[in-house]
C-alpha cells in the first residue's frame, strides 16, 4: 500500500500480493493432468473392435518370453 498524488491530490494504491503455494498446485495439475490422459487412453481403447475368440498365452508357445521369465520346467 502507499499514497500517489495525482491531479494535486494524494490517493491510496493498493498493490495486491498474490501467494501461491506452487508444491500444492503442482499435485493438483499432476492429478487433472492424469485424469485427462485417463480418459484418452479408455476412449482409445473403445475404438478397439472386441476379440472374435478368448485367447490365451501359453509360455511354452512363445520362447521369446523365456528369455523373460525362463525356459518352463514343464512343456505340454
Amino acid at each position: 500500500m502507499g499514497l500517489v498524488r495525482e491531479d494535486g491530490e494524494w490517493k491510496l494504491l493498493s498493490l495486491g500480493l498474490l501467494l501461491l503455494d506452487l508444491p500444492a498446485l503442482e499435485v493438483e495439475w499432476d492429478a487433472s493432468e492424469i485424469e485427462g490422459t485417463e480418459r484418452d487412453a479408455i476412449e482409445a481403447l473403445k475404438k478397439f473392435p472386441p476379440p472374435s475368440k478368448p485367447t490365451a498365452i501359453n509360455i511354452c508357445d512363445c520362447p521369446h518370453l523365456w528369455r523373460i521369465w525362463g525356459r518352463p520346467s514343464t512343456v505340454r
